[in-house]
């Protein structure tokens, strides 16, 4: 694999693992739908909840409504949604996919993370461990990431978002299994997405790789 991130160990050792959102793990998998969410994705792509949700917090702070809010090439006219995937791009997860939903869409946006750390691992050869060179492309692309592009400030978060990914699963381990208060208010737009995520219709069968 052509690496993208020769820094990488440094800026790991370097970056500490917080949620951009402030957020505790274990109560966002009690906001309604999200845990069932967040296990659909794992099951399909082979990507971990701890991980999608570091990847959603460093793009949107978990903000359903958020604009060109991810810290590294965000644009505020493209990028959109939990995911902060510009509309061509969420169009060819749609097609790949077989669903149509809108970027505001929680359990929609997990699907996305999933399948474009699967076609990073397809087109780029990047293994499904390698969290921030998968960060990295989801930022620069997939192209620009072949090409080795990327800053110093772009490899230092994708470092972050890894280190936070790990930190989010170990966390996800020790949550209780019986539902707690969250230590954050649910908001009235928390509690509407979660009726619009339970009307997603069933995703495709994924298409069979080369």
């Amino acid at each position: 694999m052509r690496s993208a991130l020769p820094c990488l160990i440094a800026c790991l050792a370097a970056a500490p693992a917080s949620a951009r959102s402030g957020a505790d793990p274990c109560d966002l998998v009690e906001r309604p739908g999200w845990r069932a969410a967040l296990a659909a994705g794992e099951a399909r792509w082979g990507v971990s909840p701890g991980t999608v949700l570091a990847v959603l917090d460093q793009e949107s702070s978990l903000r359903a409504s958020a604009r060109g809010a991810g810290a590294v090439g965000a644009d505020p006219v493209r990028n959109y949604g939990y995911a902060q995937a510009n509309g061509r791009t969420w169009a060819a997860f749609e097609r790949a996919v077989g669903v149509r939903a809108a970027r505001t869409n929680f359990a929609a946006s997990v699907q996305f993370v999933g399948w474009y750390f699967s076609e990073t691992q397809r087109l780029n050869r990047v293994p499904p461990g390698a969290i921030a060179d998968h960060y990295l492309a989801y930022k620069l692309g997939h192209g620009g990431f072949a090409r080795g592009r990327g800053s110093a400030a772009a490899r230092q978060v994708a470092a972050r978002v890894a280190a936070t990914a790990r930190a989010f699963d170990r966390r996800l381990e020790t949550c209780p299994g019986s539902p707690a208060p969250p230590s954050q208010p649910i908001s009235a737009a928390d509690e509407a997405q979660a009726k619009a995520d339970a009307a997603l219709p069933p995703l495709a069968p994924p298409p069979s790789t080369p």
